[in-house]
């Protein structure tokens, strides 16, 4: 390692990882409000005449972490979660603490909702303030940024790659694969691989979405935790959250 520059080693790593080599897309954003129908951070979502979703714990409305619209993801992401508008709400009230109270970092919390709407939904209620308690600044996902992706160290000793203890450590020291928030690609797990099981045919979900601690949404999971959202292959509607720290 002390014989090749930084980018010498990186480039001959990449070329053992390359079988496993994936793009995933960085939100490119910024502060502002935009339609409702549009993918952002917080703000304002597409609501159905049910109403604002509400935590099934303190029954207050819950606060939107993320709404990503398939129509604004670019071509070459194939549509990671099919058509329509995948909306993640979550629960950040304290009193009482719903996050502890539900363990929402675990999949299926009764302080989240995760779920995909139609593109075109019909069944929509007008809203234009926030109903939640200290809501968030809306943050406007203005584009995507295409990045190459790797897998971290437990997933490729999983995957039967042998490595050495200076490529572990350069991947380490790394930071791979992207923390952040992101579109696919591989999971930054903080702690252990935790891919969440189909309720319907228990197999494993795919991976779609990651929201990093005090990123786009200024909110802290646990001690700089980071949040995973999958989706089953088959059954489309079956999502789930996870999230650990360190």
């Amino acid at each position: 390692m002390s014989e090749v520059s930084w980018d010498e080693y990186w480039e001959k790593l990449k070329l053992k990882l390359a079988p496993f080599k994936r793009v995933s897309w960085e939100p490119i954003t910024e502060e502002a409000q935009t339609s409702v129908h549009k993918s952002k951070f917080s703000g304002i979502p597409v609501v159905t005449r049910s109403g604002w979703p509400c935590c099934k714990n303190c029954n207050e409305p819950m606060q939107l972490f993320a709404q990503i619209n398939s129509l604004d993801i670019p071509n070459e992401a194939k549509t990671p979660f099919g058509d329509g508008i995948l909306q993640v709400f979550y629960c950040t009230n304290e009193e009482p603490h719903c996050e502890v109270d539900c363990e929402s970092w675990a999949p299926h919390s009764e302080a989240t909702l995760l779920r995909i709407l139609p593109v075109e939904v019909d069944d929509t209620f007008q809203v234009t303030e926030s109903p939640v308690k200290r809501a968030f600044p809306e943050i406007s996902v203005v584009g995507w940024r295409e990045q190459e992706d790797y897998p971290d160290t437990m997933e490729l000793e999983d995957l039967g790659v042998n490595l050495s203890e200076d490529e572990i450590d350069f991947l380490c020291e790394d930071e791979v694969p992207f923390a952040g928030e992101k579109l696919v690609g591989w999971p930054c797990w903080v702690q252990g691989i935790e891919y969440p099981k189909c309720r319907v045919c228990e197999k494993e979900m795919n991976f779609i979405f990651q929201i990093d601690s005090s990123g786009e949404i200024p909110y802290m999971f646990g001690d700089s935790g980071c949040a995973h959202i999958s989706q089953c292959a088959e059954h489309r509607n079956e999502l789930a959250m996870v999230w650990a720290c360190c």
